[in-house]
């Protein structure tokens, strides 16, 4: 147990990822373990994966595109804390708007995200409901679902990441909704979340 912490520390404190303050961190979690004080090298260790993760959440906010010409957006939300219950992974939105029309674009990533996916990539399973039907934006299947005055298209990613746009109220939906996809870089989203 003490090699496999021991080489999981000094391979975190190798890499040029972190911070002073996360590498700080790291180093009082490990003397603190190797004091013999496992409970407060657990609660030091836990403050610099905290801190880590903040800076990934902040690294993959720039996957989400900046708003169209006209539009403006809200800051980025991160719940990839509350994926830990689902087994981690990466859940981010953003929300876009021009004057009364709104656009909300989601990106998942986990374990759990590959059940939801499989009914995406699955058009018979589409055929229960008319107001979805299959999508596919260059080479991601999804589904495209029309109701009223708003339209939503989910796509699976390499079959791990879902990918989903929301537009409520917003005219030519589907123009707008096609010029946010062609916004988001695929490949560095596959990069970062695969």
């Amino acid at each position: 147990m003490k090699t496999v912490i021991s080489t999981l520390l000094a391979a975190m404190l190798s890499t040029t990822l972190f911070s002073d303050e996360i590498e700080e961190q790291i180093k009082v979690g490990l003397e603190s373990y190797q004091s013999g004080d496992s409970k407060t090298a657990i609660e030091d260790l836990n403050y610099a994966i905290a801190k880590l993760q903040e800076k990934v959440n902040a690294e993959n906010a720039k996957l989400l595109p900046e708003p169209l010409e006209g539009w403006s957006a809200e800051a980025v939300s991160n719940g990839s804390g509350a994926m830990t219950i689902l087994g981690g992974g990466t859940q981010m939105s953003r929300s876009y708007t021009h004057g009364a029309e709104r656009v909300k674009i989601s990106i998942m990533s986990g374990p759990m995200i590959g059940a939801t996916l499989g009914m995406i990539n699955n058009p018979m399973l589409l055929g229960n409901n008319p107001d979805t039907t299959a999508y596919r934006y260059k080479r991601y299947k999804g589904m495209k679902k029309i109701n009223g005055n708003s339209t939503e298209v989910m796509l699976s990613v390499s079959g791990q990441i879902m990918v989903q746009i929301e537009a409520n109220g917003v005219k030519n939906a589907m123009k707008v909704i096609e010029n946010y996809l062609h916004e988001i870089d695929f490949a560095k989203l596959k990069e970062a979340l695969l």
